[in-house]
């Protein structure tokens, strides 16, 4: 009986093993906070809609989103402790409070949301660098670096992004 439990509990361990790291779950709500005159904003939702899961029948939006035309983006982003060198045209935030200002790639939010980093609040591009998702402009491409924003107020690399191939 010993040996049977101990073939169970080694069951169990390997094939924890192979599962990897959790996946993020299926429409992901997402409450977006924009200028009702910013064009960029709505094509950085169309990248995020883009994104997919399933089969080509059965498939949906990886994103439930939410829009929102406010007139005070700056209480949004202090709402949400962003300072104002990471802000950006826009501001997403999940129910579970955490933060994507401006033109961050859905992506790397999925990998945000599948393995938050400890005492992070979000993502962050600042400014909106030519060819990021929604600031497409021909064959036009800044390199960028994502930040994640920390609760005390700091930030630190998350990502850089030197080619628009890298985005998706």
């Amino acid at each position: 009986m010993a040996n049977y439990s101990v073939l169970l509990n080694l069951i169990f361990l390997t094939t924890s093993a192979w599962a990897g790291p959790a996946q993020v779950p299926s429409n992901i709500q997402l409450q977006v906070f924009k200028s009702a005159s910013c064009g960029c904003c709505k094509s950085w939702i169309k990248h995020l809609e883009a994104v997919t899961e399933g089969t080509d029948e059965h498939s949906h939006s990886l994103w439930q989103i939410t829009a929102q035309n406010v007139s005070d983006m700056a209480r949004i982003k202090q709402t949400h402790n962003i300072s104002s060198e990471y802000q950006s045209c826009h501001t997403a935030v999940t129910p579970s409070g955490y933060v994507f200002e401006g033109h961050v790639p859905a992506k790397f939010m999925q990998r945000f949301l599948n393995n938050p980093p400890a005492n992070a609040i979000g993502l962050a591009v600042p400014g909106m660098p030519v060819g990021s998702p929604g600031m497409e402009h021909g064959e036009h491409f800044q390199p960028y670096t994502i930040q994640v924003l920390l609760k005390d107020g700091s930030h630190r690399p998350y990502a850089s992004v030197s080619q628009p191939g890298e985005q998706f």
